[in-house]
């Protein structure tokens, strides 16, 4: 990837913790809680840095069947695998 843990978290508009985005993914569960400035985009990144994955934000859309993948809200929780 060649990305590093800054790079991920400067593109949060809000500058998350890691502690608080760690807290976030529920990898018992397989669940993403939503924070505010999320993208679907920025969680398939994060996915991909800490977890070796290879998840797009049209898996994550699809796998939730969000009907308008642009609208995620904070606190919303979100499957991360089928």
């Amino acid at each position: 990837m060649g990305q590093n843990l800054a790079g991920l978290l400067s593109h949060q508009p809000n500058q998350i913790s890691v502690a608080k985005l760690l807290k976030a993914f529920n990898v018992q569960d397989r669940t993403y809680t939503v924070q505010l400035g999320d993208t679907l985009s920025d969680i398939a990144l994060r996915l991909n840095f800490w977890f070796d994955l290879d998840v797009t934000w049209e898996d994550l859309a699809r796998i939730n069947e969000l009907k308008n993948p642009d609208l995620i809200l904070e606190g919303q929780v979100l499957n991360l695998f089928v």
